[in-house]
């Protein structure tokens, strides 16, 4: 029999039993695009209170912007995919044209910002990163081509500035992910973009 103690667990925590309560850290899908439960531990391994006490390390580290399972395994902070595009888009992205821009934060909105939610950038296995790629290449093998050039782009300025030192999508080879865009196909879709940016004076750009 299922017993629920949600009464007794302070909000972010749920509490579930069959024999062993479990206290699990939840981040609502209105902060992320998707629910994301981080396993604080079992009862009575863990008590009510320590679990409490985590819950708020977590709370703490999630409002602060940083990631909430350094309360669970107690390491130094790392990097996230989140924290790579930010970093890439506070100190590379400004520098390019203005449609460039434009299409680089559209590809990281739309694809890169929210996936793999809260994991180490360094530790995701190349098979996570070409399972990822070929789920969006089903859709559009041209887009899932140009999404990894350019996630590719944003983690290699990372390792420049030494903010990550590898990952293994290193190991993945440009030609085995999607198909190649035709020449000018990125070219057109920034002039479309910065078209609806500034109205009716769009003025074409190539992409750098």
């Amino acid at each position: 029999m299922m017993v629920k103690l949600k009464s007794l667990i302070v909000t972010g925590l749920l509490s579930e039993s069959h024999l062993k309560l479990k206290f699990i850290f939840i981040i609502d899908a209105a902060l992320t695009k998707k629910n994301l439960r981080i396993r604080i531990g079992k009862y009575p391994v863990i008590s009510l209170k320590e679990a409490r006490q985590k819950h708020k390390l977590m709370m703490e580290l999630r409002e602060s912007g940083r990631n909430p399972n350094i309360a669970i395994t107690g390491e130094l902070e790392f990097m996230t995919l989140d924290d790579c595009v930010a970093y890439w888009m506070k100190h590379y992205v400004p520098q390019l044209k203005v449609g460039t821009q434009s299409l680089y934060r559209s590809f990281a909105k739309n694809y890169l910002i929210g996936t793999f939610l809260g994991r180490n950038v360094e530790t995701i296995h190349a098979r996570e990163w070409m399972e990822w790629l070929d789920t969006i290449c089903l859709d559009n093998p041209k887009t899932a081509n140009s999404l990894f050039t350019k996630l590719r782009a944003c983690l290699n300025f990372c390792k420049s500035k030494f903010i990550i030192e590898k990952t293994d999508l290193d190991r993945i080879k440009s030609q085995n992910v999607g198909r190649a865009p035709e020449v000018g196909t990125e070219s057109s879709y920034i002039f479309r973009t910065q078209h609806d940016l500034v109205g009716n004076r769009a003025q074409p750009c190539l992409l750098v």
